[in-house]
């Protein structure tokens, strides 16, 4: 017989064999899946876009969820604070284009004497309003996650800036916060860390 004409069927796999490299490509593609969902900093479907004409992340700010927001920014790194009710929480992040990405951290005292510590991460984008208002509308997340937890959204105080900004130190809740503090604890300001 000529090999030309000789039909080639491979033996089948032993089915252990089969079953181990199926797993290892779902595996594969469900990794792939997720990490393509998650997007590089961690909030799904959300990309920079350009910063509105006249638009800055700089300033006192009034937000629903949140009350008194002070936002200092220096360069691309913002530090902020805000205050409402029971609870007081620290900013810290970087924009990029019409986007703050930021980690959190907040101090609420139900109890007196008794504090709860929580933190996370999120995001804002700065957009105009019909009266060309500095908006921000954004989503917060629990641990590393930047969604899940709920909205975040404040307005732009006309004519105020933030209580405290000197390029490196900002404060609204009577905890001063700065650059020194992170470089101490050793926090990176890559998009990776916020």
């Amino acid at each position: 017989m000529h090999p030309a004409s000789r039909s080639h069927t491979p033996s089948p796999a032993p089915s252990a064999f089969r079953s181990r490299s199926s797993l290892l490509r779902a595996l594969a593609l469900l990794s792939v899946t997720a990490l393509a969902a998650c997007g590089g900093n961690g909030a799904r479907g959300v990309h920079p876009g350009q910063m509105p004409q006249g638009g800055s992340f700089h300033g006192a700010w009034v937000s629903p969820q949140y009350g008194d927001m002070h936002l200092c920014v220096t360069g691309r790194h913002v530090i902020g604070s805000y205050v409402k009710n029971e609870r007081s929480g620290q900013i810290r992040g970087e924009v990029d284009g019409d986007i703050l990405w930021f980690t959190w951290e907040e101090s609420r005292t139900y109890v007196p004497g008794n504090p709860v510590e929580v933190h996370g991460r999120g995001y804002f984008r700065l957009s105009l309003n019909e009266d060309e208002d500095n908006v921000i509308e954004g989503e917060w997340g629990m641990g590393d996650d930047r969604t899940g937890g709920g909205p975040w959204t404040a307005t732009k105080r006309r004519r105020q800036g933030p209580d405290t900004c000197d390029g490196s130190r900002a404060t609204a809740t009577g905890r001063e916060i700065s650059w020194d503090e992170d470089a101490e604890e050793g926090a990176s300001s890559s998009d990776d860390e916020l």
